[in-house]
């Protein structure tokens, strides 16, 4: 009988012992109390262990105060250019944001702004340089990068955002692509009416991972939770993991104590099904720092 060379026998036990590890990481972190307050109380019950901080929102200090007595709570910058608060004055990103300082809520009209007018991709890039500037300004080491409402999908936001987290020294980027095939064995229903925003999707990432490769960034495998935002239960995540193949993946989630779809992701976190899950798939909850680096 054949035996099989020693580097294939290697490549056997490396695929025979690699983990299952889960970044389970809270979007908008310092955007109001109530998240601030569910993302301090699900990580110290062990349940979450990243987050990711928009740094002008009102609740921004108050979020930044919390992690520095989290010290394993891995802090990364959510980029915010829709549908939130500038970190420069208006006076100084007029192309960006009304005279109140928010940015427009329309992912069409702004992404068209942000592609074809210079003045405002000026002003962007002076924007995304400043949110960088007040994360920095908070002494969290940073974790990672990614988008509010995955808007770096968007070319000139990912450019811009991928030469301020190489200046930052952070070599560790969200890529939102969830599994759909995962996701159809699932809920097939809801799979195939995501059927086109799953290919819209599955095209933007893969011109944004060529664009992260070559900047020497890394990702997770798959984002998760992206078909199921705003409405994830214990039975969904409890399948969720069951399906999981080897690798590190992120499951995101936006709890909130003050609003109802948040809550309902703070009861599925912290149900019995989804802890069960866990241990039963022998998952490793883990951070974007456990990324091999590229």
């Amino acid at each position: 009988m054949r035996q099989e060379e020693p580097a294939a026998q290697r490549a056997k036990l490396k695929r025979k012992t690699m983990p299952c590890r889960l970044i389970v990481n809270a979007d908008d972190f310092g955007y109001s109390p109530g998240v601030n307050q569910a993302v301090a109380e699900l990580h110290r019950e062990g349940l979450l262990t990243s987050c990711s901080l928009m740094v002008a929102e009102p609740a921004a200090g108050e979020a930044a105060a919390l992690a520095q007595d989290l010290p394993r709570l891995a802090v990364g910058l959510h980029l915010t250019l829709l549908r939130g608060r500038s970190s420069l004055p208006s006076s100084a990103v007029p192309a960006l944001v009304g005279s109140e300082g928010r940015f427009g809520d329309n992912p069409l009209q702004v992404g068209m702004r942000y592609f074809f007018s210079p003045r405002a991709r000026r002003q962007l890039r002076a924007e995304i340089e400043s949110q960088f500037a007040r994360f920095t300004a908070t002494g969290q080491p940073l974790s990672h990068v990614d988008a509010h409402l995955h808007f770096h999908l968007h070319p000139v936001v990912l450019d811009a955002m991928i030469a301020g987290a190489r200046d930052a020294g952070c070599r560790r980027l969200r890529i939102p692509l969830d599994s759909w095939p995962i996701h159809r064995r699932i809920d097939a229903p809801d799979a195939w009416r995501q059927a086109v925003l799953a290919a819209v999707f599955a095209i933007g990432c893969a011109a944004m991972r060529r664009k992260a490769r070559a900047a020497g960034l890394v990702s997770p495998a798959r984002v998760l939770g992206l078909f199921r935002t705003g409405s994830l239960d214990g039975p969904y995540l409890s399948r969720l993991v069951r399906a999981l193949p080897e690798g590190t993946f992120e499951l995101h989630c936006h709890p909130d104590l003050e609003t109802e779809a948040g809550r309902r992701e703070i009861a599925a976190l912290r149900s019995c099904e989804f802890r069960e899950a866990l241990v039963a798939r022998g998952v490793e909850l883990a951070t974007y720092a456990d990324l091999e680096p590229a």
